[in-house]
């Protein structure tokens, strides 16, 4: 009965061994990739804050606003640009009559209502008025002819609605002006509210007009072209 106790105790003593050289041994082939959750490298260099904070869906912000209201406060308040400042009207050009002139400042005839009016090729505008691009009229007036020779508003009754006026101030500044009403009407029932300074911004364009008094040497009549800003 001893000799079958001995192979046991050889038999297991082997086995024994055997086990203990396998776990010893190492392994030839790549360690099995467990899953242990989100996976987070540790050998990628860290990326800027900036860029962090923008192309990451999951970061939360440093300081999280905890309402709208808190959000609104954060934000910057939007800066009012100025208009630019409106100067005396020193030319005025519409294309589609072909008129480009130089305009000057003109007040009322001595001992008459009358506005002066400047030599034939130049644009007088209405200094006791508006200036072009402020509240109320801006009143421009030329010659439509004269001493046998055409004058700078020759043409201004061909003008048609939607016609660009464009009109340059001492500033620089270009403003843009898109014909809205066209008349002729008497001399001596003129509005008076073509004058006004109140109201809305607009140009009125006055030139001679309708019949020619030869006992005088005076159109009877006005043309009248009104122009508001382009929009």
């Amino acid at each position: 009965m001893r000799r079958p106790v001995a192979v046991f105790v050889l038999v297991a003593s082997l086995i024994l061994v055997a086990v203990t050289l396998l776990v010893a041994r190492p392994s030839s082939g790549p360690a099995p990739v467990r899953a242990v959750g989100t996976l987070q490298p540790t050998s990628s260099p860290a990326a800027p804050a900036a860029t962090a904070s923008a192309t990451s869906s999951t970061a939360a912000p440093a300081a999280a606003p905890t309402s709208s209201t808190t959000a609104l406060a954060a934000m910057p308040t939007p800066t009012t640009v100025p208009a630019p400042p409106v100067g005396d009207p020193v030319g005025l050009s519409m294309p589609t009559i072909g008129v480009l002139a130089t305009v000057v400042p003109v007040g009322v005839q001595p001992g008459t209502n009358a506005i002066q009016v400047p030599p034939l090729t130049e644009v007088g505008w209405y200094r006791f008025g508006a200036r072009p691009g402020e509240l109320g009229s801006s009143v421009l007036v030329g010659h439509v002819d004269g001493d046998g020779r055409t004058g700078v508003f020759w043409k201004l009754r061909d003008l048609q609605l939607g016609d660009p006026v464009e009109v340059r101030d001492a500033t620089g500044v270009t403003r843009i002006f898109l014909v809205s009403a066209r008349a002729e009407v008497a001399k001596s029932t003129l509005p008076a509210d073509l004058f006004s300074r109140q109201g809305s911004t607009r140009l009125v364009l006055i030139t001679c007009g309708g019949a020619f008094d030869s006992a005088t040497h005076h159109y009877v009549d006005n043309v009248v072209v009104v122009a508001t800003p382009q929009s």
